[in-house]
């Protein structure tokens, strides 16, 4: 299959490009290589990001409970309440912050009553 080559003439990188044809052809007659596309509704709250990359941190069913699409303050950012992530995020570390006092608490008094302690749950 043939292919044909192009030089690119024209591209400003806000809405496409065009391109004309290696030395051997006409000078004038250019062709479109690639268009930008729209951007969506109120891309200026989203950090002007494409359809396709709004779309890649959506939320799918059937994944894994640990996938950081499923976390409250994540949601809450995407969704442009940002006050409202930023407590949820505190919140949320506050309380791992605890679980993990408490884990190593056991494992001291564990430890001092000379049993194991709980199983290791991976250092931070």
């Amino acid at each position: 299959e043939k292919m044909d080559c192009y030089k690119v003439q024209l591209g400003t990188g806000d809405n496409g490009s065009e391109a004309r044809p290696r030395a051997h052809e006409a000078e004038d007659s250019r062709v479109l290589l690639w268009k930008r596309n729209p951007l969506p509704k109120y891309a200026e709250n989203m950090y002007y990001f494409s359809e396709l990359a709004l779309t890649l941190n959506a939320p799918e069913n059937g994944t894994a409970p640990t996938d950081s699409r499923r976390r409250p303050d994540q949601r809450l950012m995407e969704n442009g309440r940002w006050d409202e992530a930023n407590a949820e995020k505190q919140r949320l570390e506050e309380k791992q912050r605890l679980s993990r006092k408490r884990r190593e608490a056991e494992a001291a008094r564990a430890t001092e009553d000379g049993k194991a302690g709980p199983p290791d749950r991976g250092a931070p």
